[in-house]
């Protein structure tokens, strides 16, 4: 394979000679160059930078140049790498300055990284070519906003085109720029539009209510937040935290306190309710949670940016989330949901970046710490998740989740004996067991099947059932358990049936229905169910070992041994391979004239 030093030379001097001729070429280098320099976790090269060499170009090798950074830049956007994109196509603006497409691309990447400073120029050097660009008068508004400098974004406002979820953004920005200008009136009439659409009308409540919390009109505040409540807004983390902050400052603790409880109820596990409630009954700080027009508008960019990851896709949702960050450094809420974004794309280092910007003050600082924790196992950084675990369970000594992440983060290493000591913890903090509890015990249940102490497991998996009875994990587990010990085969059968229902696509559970009719004496079912299996988990080997399995029963004897070589050389080890090995020295003529007779 290349290295890193040759790939960088060959973009330089043979890149540029290549490019016109052929674009495909083109694209399979910048794609070895962008998969070498993240598949390191690194997002900058150790060689210098192959998109800025130190060498003049003429004007046809700047273009090719300038061809070669926008491919580089778009593939990397396609994967989600922004700061590669970023890198990539400020280095082909460099060449074509005024190129739209460059321009949206490059606004887009650089706030998606959160640099707005470098996106402003952009956005005012695309509004120049495309005046009807309303994303980039969006970069253009916020950063004023930031800046105070309520005019210019008031003017920005005024341009904008209301299509679209501009609908809602529109209104909603000039309301709060005008109460940035303490035209509270004007700012409440900005938004009447909103009443026209049902789908904005909770939008027009909510913000309204701030807009008068703010103005202290506590009378006309408290009817617009209870309205709000009524909607599904008012069923937000954000509405609860703001109207209990409400309650709170207008010396209402007695009311705070009762809904941050029945929201707890409804969410035992909600750490922050937790944290907020003990701060409610402790604390006198009347600290304001929206404290003006900027934190307003920090909550329109956030209550989007929170919709959108399972509607609109993770790019917007990462954008409105910077845009909210940008207008409020302190916004702990907003650093959690990116840290979430980036969860759902696999980029995990830079959750663990977001999750670290959360105050130690903050009521998120609980979950900030469970997701980094989370986040560090899973990159192999074991010591250093449990190093901030461990500490957390005896801090919150009532609450379950840093014993159970801990147990399994210790279950997914193979630590189950240990693993085992923190679910005990967690189990032994549970008062009355809820059918959410499921997931402990199951948990637990397989550390101790896997450490052999099969009674406890049972019960454990029992349990499980019994307060969710539909959980497909569980159902397939205690199944395939069952029928390796060769008992309960029916009943067995019958719950992996379920599992199979539940998650049909799911290849361990389809694996698992094939052993049950395996078990049964129904090899032909057993075949059509692990070749099903087998398509959806190809290169498992202990699929393709049941299959060998299986066709050796009904004497295909030549494709068994395949499966068998299959299962081996596709990683099964230890006892299990010597047991394949024992299979492959079968004689199957014994086989041909009594079918399953053979040893």
């Amino acid at each position: 394979m290349l290295g890193l030093l040759s790939i960088a030379k060959l973009n330089v001097k043979t890149l540029q000679h290549f490019i016109c001729c052929n674009v495909f070429i083109v694209v399979f280098v910048i794609t070895i160059i962008i998969s070498q320099s993240t598949s390191a976790g690194e997002k900058t090269l150790p060689y210098p930078s192959p998109v800025r060499p130190k060498i003049e170009f003429s004007s046809d090798q700047r273009s090719d140049r300038a061809l070669g950074s926008y491919l580089a830049g778009t593939y990397a956007l396609t994967k989600n790498d922004q700061l590669l994109a970023s890198k990539y196509l400020s280095n082909a603006l460099e060449v074509n300055p005024n190129n739209t497409q460059l321009l949206k691309n490059s606004i887009n990447a650089f706030v998606a990284i959160g640099d707005i400073e470098s996106a402003v120029p952009l956005a005012s050097r695309l509004i120049l070519s495309k005046p009807n660009n309303n994303f980039a008068r969006l970069v253009l508004i916020v950063d004023f906003l930031a800046n105070q400098k309520i005019d210019d974004a008031k003017y920005q406002i005024s341009k904008l085109s209301l299509e679209g979820i501009y609908g809602l953004l529109g209104p909603l920005l000039s309301a709060w720029a005008e109460y940035g200008n303490e035209n509270v009136n004007v700012a409440i009439s900005a938004m009447e539009s909103l009443k026209i659409k049902k789908i904005y009308q909770p939008y027009f409540s909510f913000h309204s209510a701030m807009i008068n919390d703010l103005s202290e009109n506590v009378i006309d505040a408290e009817k617009l937040y209870l309205k709000t409540a009524q909607t599904s807004v008012g069923q937000t983390n954000r509405w609860i935290l703001i109207y209990g902050d409400f309650l709170t400052r207008n010396n209402r603790q007695d009311e705070a306190i009762k809904l941050y409880k029945s929201w707890l109820e409804s969410d035992p596990n909600s750490s922050w309710l937790e944290q907020v409630l003990t701060k409610t009954h402790h604390s006198k700080d009347n600290t304001q949670e929206i404290r003006g027009y900027r934190d307003g508008i920090a909550e329109v960019f956030y209550g989007i940016a929170s919709l959108l990851p399972q509607s609109a896709g993770h790019a917007n949702a990462l954008i409105y989330t910077r845009l909210a960050l940008h207008l409020r450094k302190d916004f702990a809420a907003a650093y959690i949901l990116l840290g979430q974004i980036y969860e759902s794309l696999g980029q995990f280092k830079e959750a663990i970046s977001e999750y670290e910007k959360v105050s130690q003050e903050s009521i998120f600082l609980w979950t900030a710490k469970l997701r980094k924790s989370q986040k560090l196992a899973e990159l192999k950084n074991l010591d250093e998740a449990m190093d901030i675990l461990r500490p957390m369970v005896e801090e919150q000594p009532k609450r379950t989740d840093a014993p159970e992440v801990l147990g399994d983060i210790l279950r997914f290493a193979e630590h189950h004996t240990e693993a085992i000591k923190a679910y005990d913890i967690a189990i032994d903090r549970v008062s009355v067991f809820r059918s959410d509890h499921w997931r402990l015990l199951y948990s637990r249940g397989v550390s101790l099947e896997q450490t052999k102490n099969w009674e406890r497991a049972e019960k454990d998996f029992l349990k499980a059932l019994n307060l969710s009875p539909n959980q497909p994990l569980v159902l397939n587990y205690l199944g395939y358990s069952w029928l390796e010990m060769e008992i309960n085969l029916n009943r067995a059968k019958t719950m992996i049936e379920e599992a199979v229902k539940l998650r049909p696509n799911d290849g361990y559970i389809v694996d698992s229905l094939g052993w049950a009719y395996y078990r049964l004496g129904d090899f032909n079912n057993a075949i059509h169910f692990l070749e099903r299996a087998l398509e959806l988990i190809p290169n498992d080997p202990i699929i393709n070992d049941h299959l060998g399995d299986a066709f050796w029963e009904t004497g295909r004897f030549i494709e068994a041994r395949y499966q068998w070589n299959r299962a081996i050389t596709l990683g099964a080890s230890g006892d299990y391979v010597k047991a394949i090995k024992e299979k492959l020295g079968r004689d199957f003529k014994v086989y041909d004239h009594n079918l399953g007779n053979g040893s």
